[in-house]
C-alpha cells in the first residue's frame, strides 16, 4: 500500500477541504488507499503538536472519515519550537533546549527561528513525547512522518544535557530516535548516525524534481544502494517525481520514469499523482502498481531477511558478482534481493538505455518466452519507449 502525502501537491495550502478532495480523487480513481499523511502547516505554531482549528475544524471527525475510506493516517512532526509559540518559553524556562557554548538556544530552520528541543534530556524528550501523544489521542492519528533531527539543526557549537563527548554531536540524533521509537514501527524518520539498530523507514533526503544529480531523479538508486549497503534496508523513496521545488513540478515523462525507477524499492510515496497529467499516465502508474502487488509477498519475505540475517533488501549489482569488475561500477541499476535487477530509464528523452547482467542466466520480463540470457553481457540499446520498464528476473535451471 502506497503513502498518499499532502507535501509535494499542496505544499503548506492544507486543510480539512484539501485532504477531503485528495483522499476523494484517490478513491474515485481506484487508486490502492494506504497512508494518507498530512504534512506541513496543520499547528496553531511549530512547536504546539495542536491543530490550527480555522485549517482543520474536527480532526478527530477527518480522520474518523479517512479511516471509514480504508485510509491509515499520518502526520508530519519535527523537533523544533519556534520563537513565536508559547511553549518555547515555557521548554526554555525548564531547561529543555539545546544551548550553545555561548549560551544561546536560537536557531533557525525551513520554517523561522526557533530551538531545537534537547533529546538528550530525559525530562526534555518526555515532555516532547506527551504533547505528541496527547495529539495522537485526541485526534485519532495513526502514525508520525518525523523531520529533521540532524545534529547540524544545533546551535553552534552545540552544548547538550548529555556531556558525553564518546559520539559528540551525534549523541543528539540517536537520542532522538530514541524517543521516537516507542511511537511504534509505523513510523517514518530521516536522520541517522550508526542507528542501523532502530529499522523502521528511513526516509531519504528531499529529491528535486531534475533529471540530473543535484538531488535529481539518479539519485533515487545510488541513495538506495549506499544506504542498504551500511545496513538501512527499509528506505522511503521521496514522493513519486519529487518535491516540484522552485515552482518546477515533474514533467509527465518524469513522473512516469520516476515511478518505474520506484515500483521495485521498499514503498512507494505518492503527492503529485498520476491524473495529474493524463489518462496514459494513470494507466502505467495503475499497471507498476499492480505489478509491484504481484511481488509484495517477496518484498515482505526479503525484509524478514534483512532482519534475521542482515542482508540488503536493494543491493547493488555487484553484489551477486563480485569480483565482476563492470558490475562494480554499475550506479543506475538495482536489484531486489538476489534474483531481480532492475534497470529504468533515467534520461531525459530517452527511448533506449546500455543494460548490463550480472553472472547468472536471466529472463527478459518485458519478453517473458524469449530465449534465455547468460550473464556478465551488455544489452546494449535496449528498447524503452515510455511505457517500458526494463527489468529481469534470475533463474535456475532444473534438470531432470
Amino acid at each position: 500500500y502506497p503513502i498518499w502525502s499532502t507535501w509535494a501537491r499542496y505544499k503548506v495550502d492544507v486543510n480539512t477541504f484539501s485532504v477531503r478532495q485528495f483522499a476523494k480523487e484517490i478513491i474515485d480513481r481506484g487508486f490502492p488507499r494506504g497512508t494518507f499523511e498530512i504534512d506541513d502547516k496543520w499547528e496553531t505554531c511549530y512547536g504546539s503538536a495542536e491543530f490550527n482549528t480555522s485549517r482543520f475544524e474536527n480532526i478527530k471527525e477527518l480522520v474518523n472519515e479517512l479511516n471509514s475510506n480504508g485510509f491509515k493516517t499520518s502526520l508530519w512532526t519535527h523537533p523544533f519550537l519556534n520563537l513565536d509559540c508559547p511553549c518555547h518559553e515555557v521548554a526554555k524556562t525548564k531547561g529543555y533546549l539545546v544551548k550553545s557554548t555561548s549560551n544561546t538556544t536560537n536557531v533557525t530552520w525551513w520554517n523561522g527561528d526557533a530551538s531545537y528541543v534537547d533529546f538528550t534530556n530525559p525530562e526534555a524528550a518526555a515532555w516532547w513525547s506527551n504533547g505528541l501523544r496527547n495529539l495522537l489521542a485526541k485526534s485519532g492519528i495513526d502514525t508520525l512522518k518525523i523531520d529533521a533531527g540532524e545534529s547540524s539543526w544545533s546551535p553552534q557549537l552545540p552544548v547538550f544535557h548529555d556531556n558525553n563527548l564518546t559520539y559528540y554531536p551525534d549523541n543528539i540524533v540517536n537520542a532522538y530516535l530514541r524517543t521516537i521509537s516507542p511511537f511504534g514501527n509505523g513510523i517514518e524518520y530521516r536522520a541517522s548516525r550508526r542507528s542501523q539498530e532502530f529499522g523502521r523507514l528511513l526516509r531519504m533526503n528531499d529529491r528535486n524534481s531534475r533529471w540530473d544529480f543535484h538531488q535529481g531523479l539518479p539519485t533515487l538508486i545510488t541513495a538506495l544502494i549506499q544506504l542498504n549497503m551500511i545496513g538501512y534496508p527499509f528506505i522511503l523513496p521521496d514522493m513519486i517525481g519529487g518535491n516540484g521545488y522552485f515552482n518546477s513540478p515533474p514533467s509527465k515523462e518524469m513522473y512516469i520514469r520516476w515511478m518505474q525507477a520506484n515500483v521495485f524499492m521498499p514503498v512507494v510515496q505518492f503527492s503529485y499523482t498520476p491524473w495529474d497529467f493524463d489518462k496514459q499516465t494513470v494507466d502505467i502508474c495503475r499497471n507498476l502498481m499492480n505489478l509491484r502487488a504481484n511481488y509484495t509477498d517477496t518484498i515482505i519475505e526479503l525484509m524478514r531477511g534483512s532482519v534475521a540475517k542482515g542482508t540488503p533488501l536493494n543491493p547493488p549489482v555487484w553484489w551477486i558478482d563480485p569480483t565482476d569488475p563492470v558490475a562494480q561500477v554499475i550506479d543506475d541499476e538495482y536489484l531486489l534481493g538476489e534474483n531481480i535487477l532492475v534497470a529504468p530509464v533515467i534520461v531525459e528523452g530517452a527511448t533506449s538505455r546500455d543494460v548490463y547482467l550480472p553472472f547468472g542466466l536471466w529472463r527478459d520480463e518485458n519478453h517473458p518466452n524469449s530465449h534465455l540470457i547468460t550473464g556478465r553481457k551488455w544489452l546494449r540499446n535496449y528498447p524503452a519507449k515510455l511505457d517500458v520498464l526494463p527489468w529481469f528476473t534470475r533463474v535456475t535451471l532444473s534438470y531432470h
